[in-house]
């Protein structure tokens, strides 16, 4: 990695701080920043994966409203209970 000498450093600083499209953010609007950006995951007990379904089933889900998703989960839940998945074709 080549890092610029400190001439060129404050060249590029002052560079951004004449531009009025993109002010020079202060320490604690960095802190602010970073903060934002991190959001841990909630602990729920539950793994985010992508999966693909048919549009049908997920209209179908979807269509019941906010909380469409904790439902599908649910449903598939009850399935295993009365089901094996190694028995699919």
């Amino acid at each position: 990695m080549i890092l610029p000498t400190p001439e060129e450093d404050a060249a590029i600083t002052a560079a951004a701080a004449d531009d009025p499209d993109n002010p020079v953010l202060s320490d604690a609007e960095w802190d602010e920043a970073r903060l934002r950006a991190v959001r841990p995951e909630p602990d729920t007990g539950k793994e985010r994966v992508a999966v693909r379904l048919s549009a049908s089933v997920v209209q179908r889900f979807r269509a019941t409203g906010s909380g469409w998703q904790r439902r599908m989960d649910a449903a598939l839940q009850d399935w295993l209970k009365h089901h094996n998945p190694e028995q699919l074709p």
